[in-house]
């Protein structure tokens, strides 16, 4: 699916929001057993997203950089695979008391370290997006959309870190970017690239 969006006559959004909409391909049953550890397929996908993105074969821009500013965070692989996951243990334990009790039972058990949705809970709680997880756990939600956007900047926050160590050379402050002025710069660089560009920029 991602090499067909590659030919498709389609802007980046519109991308994007196809590949957003088939992403369910992939991440279907995530949730049900532990998370997925073979590293280099996820890498595959995520040169394939940037492939198509780019339209280009090679490409020298970080996908760090990419999928924590440019495009929706949902589509970076492992996050993928995490976010779908944690969506689907919260509807399964949201506004059941018996499910939220059963799910704690199991977690504080050895029965988690089996394969399953608690499993990958623990896994997911040794992470990154922890403290959104305790939450979870403790049926904290109180906005369920704020929390899922919690989740995205969380992760985002992560790719930039990431980047930071890894490309340390080139982006040694990643995580201070001021993502609201960078994501304006882009919108008025977006209307340039459609012909109803921002005079001063033209």
């Amino acid at each position: 699916t991602i090499a067909k969006v590659r030919c498709l006559p389609l802007s980046w959004p519109e991308k994007a929001k196809t590949l957003l909409s088939t992403q369910s391909q992939a991440t279907w049953g995530q949730g049900a057993h532990q998370l997925p550890n073979d590293i280099k397929a996820l890498n595959l996908v995520r040169s394939s997203l940037m492939r198509t993105f780019y339209n280009a074969d090679f490409y020298s821009m970080s996908p760090l950089l990419t999928f924590a500013l440019l495009v929706p965070v949902q589509l970076e692989p492992s996050f993928a695979m995490q976010y779908a996951g944690l969506l689907t243990f919260q509807r399964c334990i949201s506004g059941c008391a018996q499910s939220a009790r059963l799910a704690q039972q199991i977690l504080t058990s050895g029965a988690a370290n089996t394969v399953g949705p608690c499993a990958r809970i623990q896994e997911l709680a040794d992470g990154p997006l922890s403290e959104l997880i305790q939450q979870l756990l403790l049926n904290q939600i109180d906005n369920l959309e704020l929390w899922k956007h919690n989740l995205r900047e969380q992760w985002r926050q992560n790719l930039l870190r990431q980047l930071e160590k890894e490309r340390s050379h080139q982006y040694q402050h990643a995580t201070k970017i001021d993502r609201n002025m960078t994501m304006m710069f882009h919108d008025m660089l977006q209307q340039v690239a459609d012909g109803t560009g921002h005079p001063g920029l033209q």
